[in-house]
């Protein structure tokens, strides 16, 4: 099981990049909490990896701190939450306020998630409610990570129905295009969805 890689980011899509460790290519998918504090291509990263074996495949999960890996390990010992449900809603809510729905058992804000119904919301409150409290690893901030206007722009237009990879290619041209605030942003990201 790989636990941690360390490499030069040589690509990076909507929820996937590909990390060089000593000239081997590796597949990882990563939240959006992740992907938007990924350095510029070419430039080395950290992450702290989760290892999904299936029948037919192994999946790499990457993510830059404990708490969002311990979160998305603990979604995944939920019934009916598998890694594309838990990725999902790590993206939509980020892991502070998933954290939080949890421990406050707010399942209506967890079935806003895309992905997640009323049904699965429930059992994620049931079964995670004692678990996420005190999950921060060692030095680790309790409170929530500082996210920009992209992070919320993109929990936004995800929370609208758009696919993560479809919002985040949106998201990017806009931010390229010098959006800077939340509203320039996705006013701009939603012209661009609407010609897609």
């Amino acid at each position: 099981m790989i636990g941690w890689l360390r490499g030069i980011l040589r690509d990076r899509q909507a929820s996937e990049i590909t990390l060089d460790v000593q000239g081997v290519g590796y597949l990882v998918r990563v939240p959006a909490s992740t992907f938007l504090e990924l350095p510029a291509e070419g430039e080395t990263i950290e992450l702290l990896v989760s290892t999904q074996v299936r029948e037919d495949s192994i999946t790499l999960h990457g993510f830059r701190t404990r708490f969002e890996r311990d979160l998305f390990d603990r979604l995944l010992s939920v019934s009916g939450v598998g890694p594309r449900t838990a990725l999902a809603a790590l993206s939509a809510l980020g892991p502070d306020e998933l954290a939080q729905a949890i421990a406050a058992r707010n399942a209506t804000r967890l079935s806003t998630v895309p992905g997640i119904g009323k049904k699965t919301a429930e059992r994620i409150v049931v079964d995670l409610e004692d678990k996420v409290s005190g999950m921060r690893a060692k030095g680790e901030s309790s409170a929530p990570a500082a996210r920009g206007p992209e992070a919320d722009v993109l929990s936004a237009l995800m929370n609208l129905g758009y696919a993560e990879k479809q919002a985040a290619r949106a998201l990017g041209e806009s931010t390229r295009a010098g959006h800077a605030t939340f509203d320039a942003l996705l006013r701009d990201s939603l012209k661009r969805l609407g010609k897609g």
